[in-house]
């Protein structure tokens, strides 16, 4: 009889015995198996938390991505809901964010922002970069509590690649307005994958380089990303609890005197591009690198006036107060 019940293989002995009206051809017994054919269902693995992305930039399809100094996209990965992620791109806004290595993405969970519903994603797609282009991998429709602060279901998606380049995309929103926020975007790998292992401490270690062990004195310590130097006086950017990734300026670590004249201030990731900020006493003017997702320099902003409005700004990117008027950013 057919059932569901997952057993051992059981045996079955067979004898024929001598008898009137026919002949005996095996006299000894014959062995059958009836073969267990049923499987069991694994319980279903619990969901691994990815780390942050290494880098995270703001996205509108429709080619409009703008959102408040104080609202920038890095805070949906900021593991806090009293910030949000405000992109006044409305409908098709959304994230793009990078691994340093190969990341399987399983399911995603929203935290809805402490602001009007309306604003709130209706659905999702999720693009990977794969054979030199962006592929829909995944879409479906969200349905965002009406509760502020709080976790929306999981979205469970198929199985998608290991990529190290991604984007979530929201098409629509919930009322007819032209902005969208989240408070969080909380993202999960599966059990027995690849990322199984944390990325924090090795992989997402291997591309960069690494402080050797010590002690690391703070420069600046505000916000999510800390400005650090090592009993060498090199310099070294934390995002999180990440590990300590050593600046880096043409194949060279910097160290705190690599710009004579020149002071390094404070780290900061704003719209998902790492940034270190120097001031010069002196001269009285800041300057302002741009760092790869690796915390190489790329290119540099300034000398700007410690008082123009450039500098203003950045004030309140990195939330220093760099010309010492005592406030923060531009006065309104």
């Amino acid at each position: 009889t057919a059932d569901a019940t997952v057993e051992g293989d059981e045996t079955v002995a067979l004898t024929l015995e001598a008898g009137t009206g026919y002949t005996v051809g095996t006299t000894v017994a014959v062995v059958g198996t009836i073969a267990n054919d049923d499987v069991s269902t694994p319980p279903p693995s619990s969901p691994t938390a990815l780390p942050r992305p290494t880098v995270i930039t703001a996205l509108d399809l429709d080619g409009f991505s703008a959102s408040p100094f104080w609202e920038q996209v890095g805070n949906a990965f900021d593991n806090t809901t009293t910030t949000k992620y405000l992109n006044s791109g409305g409908p098709n806004a959304g994230v793009e964010f990078s691994y340093g290595v190969p990341t399987q993405i399983s399911s995603f969970v929203i935290t809805t922002a402490n602001d009007v519903p309306d604003r709130d994603p209706a659905s999702y797609q999720v693009y990977g970069f794969q054979s030199g282009a962006w592929q829909l991998l995944a879409s479906g429709s969200l349905q965002l509590p009406a509760a502020r602060l709080t976790d929306a279901a999981a979205v469970v998606l198929p199985t998608l690649p290991s990529l190290t380049q991604y984007r979530v995309i929201f098409p629509t929103l919930k009322g007819p307005g032209t902005m969208m926020q989240i408070a969080e975007l909380k993202l999960f790998g599966s059990d027995g994958s690849s990322m199984a292992t944390p990325l924090g401490a090795a992989a997402m270690a291997a591309p960069d380089a690494l402080a050797p062990a010590g002690a690391y004195q703070p420069i600046d310590a505000v916000g999510t990303t800390r400005l650090l130097r090592d009993p060498q006086d090199q310099l070294y950017a934390q995002v999180g609890s990440l590990p300590p990734a050593a600046l880096m300026f043409h194949g060279s670590p910097v160290q705190m005197t690599s710009l004579p004249g020149w002071q390094p201030r404070a780290a900061e990731t704003v719209a998902g591009v790492h940034q270190v900020a120097w001031t010069s006493p002196s001269a009285n003017q800041l300057q302002v690198w741009t760092l790869d997702a690796h915390w190489t320099m790329q290119s540099s902003t300034g000398p700007l006036e410690m008082f123009s409005a450039q500098t203003l700004s950045q004030e309140a990117n990195f939330l220093m107060d760099f010309n010492g008027d005592g406030r923060i950013g531009p006065v309104l």
